[in-house]
């Protein structure tokens, strides 16, 4: 449990500090944009790691709490899904008021890639929960083309965050970096969160026998 609560608490803290900064661009007032922003920056820094480690953490997990990270990767999903929608719309909205083409720069191509990776598999998982009919079910297709759709959400939030907006919300090159490193730290402490979970259960089974030889021996 620890290794998902890690990365997904490393990520909302992460979320935390970019809205404020962004907030802060727009004298903290509602604009158009921030729910753009805001949502993309939530499933890049947060629900994506939170998602992809509770899956991670299923396969070491026994007995009832397997299903239990798996509805919980599902109902994470729901969010990610909610987010990209509403991420979508608002920027494509925006960019109409202003008169400005879509599809225009890097980061928008990336972002499109990524929901379209996104989209796919989230349809693959919802086939595969309706047909089987559980919860537990591996499926590598839906497994790979999950990672590919995080990196490509990772790489389309990156990209943003080196935008003129980005550096500026960020107060410059430097701030961008060091964001850009706190995102890849909360990306490896994701990526990493199964063998996590398996060197926390060897370490208490360990000291669980430990406790138990010296009580024999006392």
């Amino acid at each position: 449990m620890f290794s998902s609560v890690l990365p997904a608490a490393a990520g909302f803290l992460l979320f935390a500090f970019f809205m404020g900064n962004a907030l802060r661009v727009f004298d903290f007032k509602f604009h158009l944009f921030l729910l753009h922003v805001g949502p993309m920056a939530l499933l890049s820094f947060a629900l994506l790691p939170s998602g992809l480690a509770l899956i991670q953490n299923k396969a070491s997990a026994k007995g009832a709490a397997r299903a239990w990270f798996a509805k919980a990767h599902g109902v994470t999903n729901l969010f990610v899904t909610a987010s990209v929608i509403v991420g979508l719309v608002a920027i494509f909205v925006n960019k109409d008021r202003m008169g400005k083409a879509h599809l225009s720069s890097n980061h928008s191509w990336a972002g499109a890639a990524a929901a379209i990776a996104m989209a796919a598999n989230a349809a693959g998982g919802l086939f595969k929960l309706l047909t089987k009919r559980a919860w537990l079910w591996r499926d590598d297709i839906h497994r790979y083309s999950g990672l590919l759709a995080v990196q490509l959400a990772w790489g389309a939030a990156v990209s943003g965050l080196y935008s003129g907006w980005g550096r500026a919300a960020l107060g410059g090159a430097e701030g961008v970096n060091a964001t850009v490193l706190a995102l890849t730290a909360v990306a490896a402490l994701t990526l990493g969160a199964g063998r996590w979970s398996w060197a926390l259960q060897a370490l208490a089974v360990r000291c669980r026998r430990g406790r138990q030889g010296k009580l024999r021996t006392e």
